[in-house]
């Protein structure tokens, strides 16, 4: 037995990266990404712009807190069972590289035994017979455990700290014949969602566990899973041959996956306060599918759906959590008229593609999962998670994503190009996924990109600004409401337009952004600004000289490029409005010069007016609020100099007032 305390080997498995067609190799070693899609999105964008009228949807109905984070379990999958299929048996340090990663495994009958407060930086792969004990353990491990072979992982009376710098960052992992054996434990995965994974002949079992955090669980294979006595038991996705029980367990939710042999006539019981429930090819009305369920003596059990394409499902009499639909291979559908929070009492789904019948069911969430190569275009609906992988693509338009079932996002070498569209929950790419947002909101949640992916956004509303993490890239291109602009002025465009790597870097940089303007009714673009290679961030992208023009609508077209000549187009309908000079308008014997505008710092403002001994001079914000007055008396010509530092920006009124005339202009303070 090896004492954790000596200083232990440290390795990982070699990988091999599999190259898609769909993706490009940069001359950089491991870096590897999707072509970029430069027509699928600049025509998406400019189809979003000019039907203004698809405007996004929301929810006012009230949702469960707890979301399900199905989907990112699932596209992870494939990952974990590649790990399982490389990791051969009796594999040796010929296989490996060294690492800061713990390997117990290297000799028969290998056991290392944690007590006491104790810290791993990296992951942890158990294989072989290995075995790693954690006995009243404080354990934090920054990264995966991994257990492979006949590799066992036994804890008892600890706890298993796995800190995330984002959610479903983690992974615990049983494969082949390997065991992870929990009693009387903790498990904190830092307040954020995590990832079980059970495949082939693995057993995972927990007694007495407390769990800080919502577990989302995958399956392959034939494992078997028995959980007792959990305070939050997670969701669990039934698929293969796996064999699950859970007993006296709460918060469960139990996705039942129907793959396209499944034909499914059947009423799911009240999961509230559940005595016993069983679920397998044996009950009347279920075929077409292997594994088995059993659960008893549980509360807050929720019943969950995975119909693939080709499957005949008919549910009755239910309340059903969440229907995640899968849409495999090469399928191509359109989807509509999906709504959360629906009770329905005899409705067949409007899919081309398989029978989903349900009748005098609730059903709380529509989940869409797609997959391979298929391709679905979503319209017109509110639904609780949206997430692509493989090479499969999905276009979205006047649809809302309110988070119930999870997130919205792209992973593999998916494109998701979504136009006037809003989320109640996190937008995020991942692995080498494509995420163009565009036109849309997010009013709760972050938008971020993951891995090597690159994440869009185009015009729309966010709490935060995007942010890269890992290798990724974070765009965004967004144009700044203009507060009444006029013309015959000099106007300040402001907004954002920046493209940001992750800590890791990416294979995409900033480049250059450019900003032009046309009438709505005309073709003819003007330059504002031919191009400007420094980032600029919720501030002023140009100065927009405005004199000459007429008073009508424009469209501004912020261009933002990447390093490598690749473009997104950011467009936003502006109405000049005329500058009113006053009540009277200035008469030839009367001078008035304002300068510099716009201002910065200093306004200057000079007139020369007919003699009267009582004058004022008063300013005011767009809003008629008084930011500055003087009175005096005048003797032909007067000067004032104002200082304006501390304004804020924007248009402002001066209006010279005296017995006999009221004039006034316009002028704009702004910080650079």
């Amino acid at each position: 037995m090896r004492n954790i305390n000596l200083k232990a080997c440290t390795i990982i498995i070699c990988c091999s990266v599999i190259i898609q067609p769909s993706i490009a190799q940069d001359n950089n070693a491991n870096n590897t990404h999707l072509l970029f899609p430069q027509g699928t999105i600049t025509n998406a964008l400019k189809e979003s712009f000019e039907n203004p009228s698809l405007q996004a949807q929301s929810n006012t109905k009230s949702i469960t807190n707890q979301q399900s984070g199905a989907f990112q379990m699932i596209k992870l999958m494939p990952q974990l069972k590649e790990r399982s299929r490389n990791f051969s048996h009796n594999s040796t340090l010929k296989n490996i590289q060294v690492t800061d990663t713990l390997f117990v495994g290297t000799s028969p009958h290998d056991t290392v035994r944690v007590t006491g407060t104790w810290s791993q930086n990296g992951p942890i792969i158990v294989f072989n017979d290995g075995v790693l004990i954690f006995h009243n353990a404080n354990a934090t491990i920054f990264g995966d455990l991994n257990v492979y072979n006949s590799g066992h992982v036994l804890a008892d009376s600890s706890t298993l700290f796995f800190p995330q710098q984002y959610f479903y960052q983690r992974t615990m992992l049983a494969v082949q014949n390997s065991l992870i054996q929990l009693n009387d434990d903790t498990l904190n995965f830092g307040g954020m969602q995590h990832n079980l994974f059970a495949g082939d002949s693995s057993i995972i079992t927990m007694n007495n566990v407390y769990n800080t955090d919502w577990t989302t669980a995958g399956t392959a294979g034939k494992p078997t899973i028995t959980l007792n006595n959990l305070n939050e038991a997670g969701e669990y996705i039934l698929e293969d041959y796996a064999n699950t029980h859970y007993s006296h367990v709460n918060s469960l939710l139990l996705w039942h996956h129907f793959p396209d042999t499944a034909v499914v006539n059947y009423s799911f019981p009240n999961g509230y306060n559940l005595n016993t429930y069983d679920f397998n090819n044996t009950i009347i009305g279920i075929s077409g599918i292997e594994y088995s369920v059993h659960v008893d003596t549980s509360t807050n059990v929720w019943w969950g759906m995975m119909p693939v394409n080709g499957s005949d499902i008919t549910i009755s009499n239910s309340t059903i959590r969440t229907i995640g639909l899968w849409f495999q291979h090469a399928d191509t559908v359109n989807v509509s008229g999906l709504v959360d929070n629906s009770v329905y009492s005899n409705f067949t789904a409007p899919l081309a593609d398989r029978t989903l019948n349900l009748t005098n069911d609730s059903l709380q969430t529509w989940s869409i999962y797609t997959f391979d190569i298929s391709r679905i275009n979503l319209t017109g609906s509110i639904v609780g998670e949206v997430g692509s992988e493989g090479r499969s693509t999905i276009l979205s338009q006047s649809f809302f994503c309110d988070g119930s079932g999870g997130y919205f996002w792209a992973a593999d070498t998916s494109l998701i190009i979504s136009n006037q569209s809003s989320a109640a929950s996190s937008v995020r790419s991942e692995k080498n996924g494509f995420m163009v947002f565009a036109y849309g909101n997010v009013n709760n949640g972050l938008a971020s990109s993951i891995g090597k992916s690159i994440l869009i956004v185009v015009q729309s509303s966010l709490p935060q600004d995007p942010v890269a993490d890992d290798a990724s890239a974070a765009w965004f291109a967004n144009l700044s409401p203009l507060l009444l602009p006029f013309v015959d002025t000099v106007i300040p465009v402001k907004g954002s337009a920046w493209i940001d790597q992750g800590p890791l870097g990416s294979w995409m940089d900033f480049g250059h952004y450019e900003l032009f303007v046309k009438p709505v009714a005309g073709n003819t673009w003007t330059t504002i600004n031919s191009g400007t290679a420094i980032k600029v961030r919720d501030s002023i992208l140009a100065m927009w000289n405005t004199h000459g023009l007429t008073p009508g609508t424009y469209t501004l077209d912020l261009r933002l490029f990447n390093n490598l000549g690749d473009s997104v187009d950011a467009m936003y309908n502006v109405t000049l409005l005329p500058l009113t000079l006053g009540i009277n308008q200035i008469p030839d014997n009367t001078s008035i010069n304002v300068y510099p505008n716009p201002a910065t710092t200093v306004l200057n403002i000079s007139f020369h007016v007919i003699p009267t001994k009582e004058e004022s001079l008063s300013i005011t914000d767009i809003l008629g609020n008084e930011v500055y007055h003087s009175q005096f008396s005048t003797l032909n010509s007067q000067l004032f100099t104002i200082d304006v530092s501390y304004w804020s920006n924007g248009v402002y009124i001066y209006k010279i007032i005296s017995p006999k005339e009221t004039l006034e202009g316009k002028f704009v303070k702004t910080n650079k």
